[in-house]
């Protein structure tokens, strides 16, 4: 017999919607709290069918704490129970929140490329890697591996995502944020098995 460990189960995931700082310069925004733009509400609100699209129902819901994460959120399902989920928030940039990857570039340059090159090994100054976030990227796939639910839809960040899909798809660290795009506002699934996933679809 199948545990709610072992059994298979669906993943939703949605990056939350455009806020200032993704429009303008696409800036680094980790611990910067912007609200939605109206495009970025409109976004939340259209997500719903593609949400639908993948799955007639949602067991559980959860959230970053993060103000366009949670506004996000509310936007996509607005009678569910959303579980406020501190370590779905997004990695911290440091000294780079707010910045373009231009200006970063710029203000640091050896530590930029370093990033740039090998983001899992190497954080920006005073801020987060991959290798840093690890931990708490690991508590959700614990926390979804144990989950009783069927399907999970988690509203998060682009980095966040990034590193836990990467994970669950054992695609080499090193190579995750090269090879993963997450669009503000879209939508993807996995079928997840154990902390193992397929990825079933992105960017919807």
């Amino acid at each position: 017999m199948e545990t709610a460990e072992q059994s298979s189960k669906l993943l939703i995931f949605m990056r939350h919607g455009e806020t200032a700082l993704s429009r303008d310069g696409n800036r680094f925004c980790g611990e910067l709290d912007p609200d939605l733009t109206q495009h970025g509400i409109e976004q939340a609100e259209g997500a719903r069918e593609a949400i639908a699209k993948i799955s007639l129902q949602v067991d559980e819901a959860w959230t970053s704490p993060r103000r366009r994460a949670m506004q996000t959120a509310k936007l996509v399902l607005p009678g569910a129970e959303w579980k406020i989920f501190e370590d779905l928030r997004e990695l911290s940039f440091g000294k780079w929140e707010g910045l373009t990857k231009e200006e970063a570039l710029s203000l640091t340059p050896a530590a930029f490329d370093a990033w740039d090159e090998d983001a899992y090994h190497n954080a920006p100054p005073q801020g987060e890697s991959g290798q840093d976030a690890e931990p708490r990227i690991k508590n959700v796939l614990d926390a979804i591996a144990q989950s009783q639910s069927q399907t999970i839809l988690i509203v998060s960040h682009i980095t966040f995502l990034r590193w836990l899909v990467g994970l669950m798809m054992d695609i080499p660290a090193t190579e995750i944020r090269k090879r993963i795009e997450m669009q503000t506002g879209k939508v993807g699934s996995i079928e997840v098995s154990g902390r193992k996933g397929k990825l079933k679809a992105l960017n919807l």
